[in-house]
């Protein structure tokens, strides 16, 4: 019998804050394919990770370690999806200061799209879901209402009585996101690739 096909797919900033929160920036270099693999069965195959973000050019030094962190992704086979943020100017109505806002366009919605479309393409036999978004509910009941296919839905850490209506199978741990951290340096064909940048080292 084949091996149960397995598809994942990750809300990054909502796992980002969220690892961001436990205050253990070494953390946040994760390997996501391992991480998402740690959960699956021997009869289960991981056949692609996905993970969706944008990228906050207007703050350079972020930019270039969310660059570092995308690249290293890649490296390790989990595909990047990118959106982007756009300008939104706000005003006080009290004291009339404007200024610009950024905010993120198109993740989720790309995201949820993405989900439903490899579901009805027949893509994967087992979507495993990695938010807390609960903007992602209509995608992930489509899902459940179609027969043969299944979800696994992955709250990030401490999240998990976060949007209820996502109902929960497990949720991510510390000690689980430590043993599944990417090496200092990834390098390809005798090439660095990327680099975990310095705010990201482990303590001593």
């Amino acid at each position: 019998m084949d091996n149960e096909r397995v598809i994942a797919y990750i809300d990054g900033f909502n796992l980002y804050h969220a690892i961001d929160a436990l205050n253990r920036p070494h953390l946040k270099w994760v390997d996501l394919w391992a991480l998402v693999a740690s959960f699956l069965r021997p009869d289960q195959a991981l056949i692609a990770v996905n993970y969706y973000s944008a990228y906050a050019t207007w703050m350079p030094d972020a930019h270039t370690r969310h660059r570092q962190f995308t690249n290293a992704l890649q490296a390790v086979g989990v595909n990047v999806c990118i959106s982007e943020f756009r300008d939104r100017y706000q005003e006080c109505y009290r004291c009339g200061n404007r200024w610009v806002a950024h905010e993120e366009k198109q993740t989720d919605v790309r995201m949820a799209v993405d989900i439903v479309a490899d579901c009805l393409e027949h893509k994967f036999d087992l979507a495993v879901v990695v938010t807390a978004d609960s903007d992602m509910g209509p995608a992930v009941q489509k899902v459940r209402s179609i027969p043969g296919k299944t979800l696994l839905m992955v709250a990030p850490p401490g999240r998990f009585n976060r949007a209820r209506d996502l109902k929960f199978t497990h949720q991510i741990r510390q000690g689980r996101i430590n043993r599944c951290l990417l090496p200092r340096e990834i390098i390809r064909d005798g090439r660095v690739i990327a680099t975990r940048p310095s705010q990201y080292d482990p303590s001593p």
